[in-house]
């Protein structure tokens, strides 16, 4: 019934929505998906490449406020190889985030500075075999899906009609991934376009 509820609220808000826009974005995040850990004679190394590439939607609510959503990619991998030698085991994935944010942006002529927050959903997928093999201890698979606590803060700039924005998000996940080495907090620097 909460759900109906909802969707009924956001397809309201659409249709009375003041805008609407797709769009891309696409960054760098500050720090590796994974922790460096030495432990138990084993060594995990992150080797993710630090990029973020995705669509996002936004849609115009009354009082300068604005719901958008977003569908983020990021590669996720890291190595273990037991301390001294040369064996070395990848573990990979790809991290797929859904925020869902309420974003309030200042009335301002050219440079107009916005912030929010809100929920995203996160979900590993195309998880490697070699996940399987560690079974305990730090580097086991925890949990695929979980949700995290997003707060951000930018500039968009409005040229015509395409709108340039710049973005600084954190987000904190409610449980890890991987056993003792995934990172909690995330940080990253977003690029986005909107038509």
């Amino acid at each position: 019934m909460h759900r109906i509820v909802l969707l009924a609220l956001l397809a309201s808000a659409a249709l009375q929505a003041q805008k609407f826009s797709l769009g891309l974005l696409g960054g760098a995040p500050f720090t590796d998906v994974v922790d460096s850990v030495n432990t138990s004679g084993i060594q995990f190394l992150p080797r993710s490449q630090n990029f973020v590439v995705g669509p996002a939607m936004r849609i115009g609510l009354p009082a300068h406020f604005r719901f958008e959503a977003d569908a983020l990619y990021r590669p996720y991998e890291f190595s273990v190889a037991p301390t001294g030698s040369t064996t070395v085991t990848t573990v990979s994935a790809s991290q797929w985030r859904f925020p869902f944010l309420l974003q309030y942006s200042v009335n301002t002529p050219v440079l107009k500075p916005f912030f929010g927050g809100g929920l995203s959903f996160d979900h590993l997928s195309n998880i490697s075999t070699a996940a399987q093999n560690i079974t305990s201890g730090p580097g086991t698979l925890v949990d695929r899906s979980h949700a995290s606590v997003v707060l951000g803060a930018g500039l968009d700039l409005k040229l015509g009609f395409i709108r340039l924005s710049g973005e600084l998000r954190w987000s904190h996940a409610g449980s890890a991934d991987f056993q003792a080495i995934t990172k909690a907090n995330q940080a990253e620097a977003l690029l986005g376009i909107h038509f």
